[in-house]
């Protein structure tokens, strides 16, 4: 979707967006390099999780498995306009997903919700 013009696209464009994408995973579930697929399907047994932006926790068990590793881990190389995909979609594109599209979305990703507690 942000690979095609921003200012021509709207809430439909979006929806159907992603009801293409998750008809093309039933097919495939590598579709697009995985980047729709639900993240409870990369996890496996011993596995620790970690949420995003538990920075303390991640670094911590790294000095565990690595007394070398830094205090610190440098955030290089992020986006400053997309952090929100709710602010990307009101203030780049100049409209929101629906309601609609995002209880799509939700129900796709419903085991992912459940399992990491969002």
């Amino acid at each position: 979707m942000r690979q095609h013009p921003h200012r021509n696209k709207t809430e439909k464009d979006f929806q159907k967006f992603v009801i293409q994408n998750i008809e093309a995973y039933e097919n495939n579930n590598s579709v697009n390099d995985n980047h729709i697929r639900p993240q409870y399907e990369f996890i496996h047994e011993n596995m620790e999780i970690f949420k995003f932006g538990e920075w303390d926790k991640i670094i911590k068990k790294l000095n565990i498995i690595d007394d070398v590793f830094p205090e610190k881990i440098k955030n290089i190389n992020y986006s400053t306009d997309s952090k929100n995909s709710t602010k990307f979609a009101s203030e780049i594109l100049g409209w929101t997903p629906t309601k609609e599209t995002i209880e799509i979305i939700k129900d796709f990703n419903k085991k992912d919700y459940e399992l990491f507690d969002l």
